[in-house]
């Protein structure tokens, strides 16, 4: 990657990578993390397929909409993160691959409170070696750069969405239940607050950095850490 990608780009993707976290953080709720919860409240299959389809939809809705905002406010981010308004097509790519990215974080959640170590940790090295590959040929062979990572970040995010979502679909009818979502709503939000702390005192200083070192600086420093 660093024959293909020079100091700055890692510097930008640092920038894009961390806004789309902070964005998740107060957008996202989170919702992946209340199925380790509301999972082992009622062991009945009825519960625990309601759950899943409720927690499913639940995120792809908060990511569609959250999907929108980001595409609507781009241009504004990217003036606000970078100082200029030619970022702002990164900004899209981000926030697209956002609103697929929560229901994804779901079905990993799903196999992890069933259990499914082995099938867990084999989509993980599927993802990784797919993520990879495909990095490989927008980077190496089409020469696209920030937009190469973007995409491929899109691409594997989708497909990997579509497989899990196979794997782990309960049997019988699809339900949901809007008191269970509000429950796991109320559960979740709060975990922002952590979410926001940890973020802060993690990576926090990227952001101030970066108007005193410049881009450069920042993706040397990024690697680095």
């Amino acid at each position: 990657y660093t024959r293909v990608l020079t100091p700055r780009d890692y510097g930008t993707m640092e920038l894009l990578d961390l806004t789309i976290t902070l964005f998740g953080v107060f957008v996202g709720l989170n919702l992946a993390n209340s199925v380790f919860y509301f999972y082992f409240q009622d062991s009945s299959e009825e519960h625990r397929r309601k759950l899943f389809h409720t927690v499913l939809f639940g995120s792809t809705g908060v990511g569609l909409v959250g999907s929108a905002i980001g595409w609507s406010t781009s241009g504004i981010l990217s003036e606000l993160v970078f100082q200029t308004p030619h970022n702002a097509a990164y900004f899209r790519l981000l926030f697209l691959t956002f609103g697929f990215s929560l229901p994804l974080e779901a079905t990993f959640a799903w196999l992890r409170v069933q259990n499914r170590a082995p099938l867990f940790a084999l989509t993980s090295i599927v993802r990784l070696i797919f993520a990879i590959a495909l990095n490989v040929v927008l980077l190496v062979v089409w020469r696209l750069g920030i937009t190469g990572v973007l995409l491929s970040n899109l691409v594997v995010t989708v497909v990997m969405l579509m497989l899990l979502y196979t794997i782990c679909l309960p049997k019988g009818t699809i339900a949901t239940d809007r008191r269970l979502l509000w429950q796991t709503v109320r559960y979740s939000a709060p975990l922002a607050i952590t979410g926001l702390a940890m973020f802060t005192i993690n990576f926090g200083d990227r952001f101030f950095l970066q108007r005193y070192t410049g881009l450069a600086s920042l993706g040397i420093y990024s690697l680095a850490y």
